[in-house]
């Protein structure tokens, strides 16, 4: 009884700790969009996405795939290292295996 306990602690941390990583990410996506002088909608029409799904990847609530990532890079002209930073992916890589953090997003 007391292991299963134990494995919800992990998981439970490993949810806060995608939580922060999504956080991070999101704040990295607002502050590049406001640098490049766009609101959430232009930057939802110009990648061909809802304004809420912009709005859930800043807030943290979704965590935007790679390839999204991809797109957002090209449409602000910018790295996707400056939206998914080295640390952020090297972390979530460390802490969490693909089967957990598919789960989790």
């Amino acid at each position: 009884m007391n292991e299963n306990l134990g494995n919800k602690r992990v998981i439970t941390s490993n949810k806060q700790f995608v939580e922060s990583i999504r956080l991070m990410i999101g704040d990295n996506l607002r502050s590049l969009r406001n640098d490049r002088g766009l609101t959430q909608t232009e930057l939802s029409k110009l990648l061909g996405l809802k304004k809420q799904q912009i709005s859930f990847y800043e807030t943290g609530k979704v965590l935007p795939s790679l390839y999204i990532v991809m797109a957002i890079a090209r449409v602000l002209k910018c790295r996707i290292t400056e939206i998914y930073t080295p640390y952020a992916l090297e972390e979530l890589m460390k802490e969490l295996d693909l089967n957990e953090i598919s789960s989790l997003v």
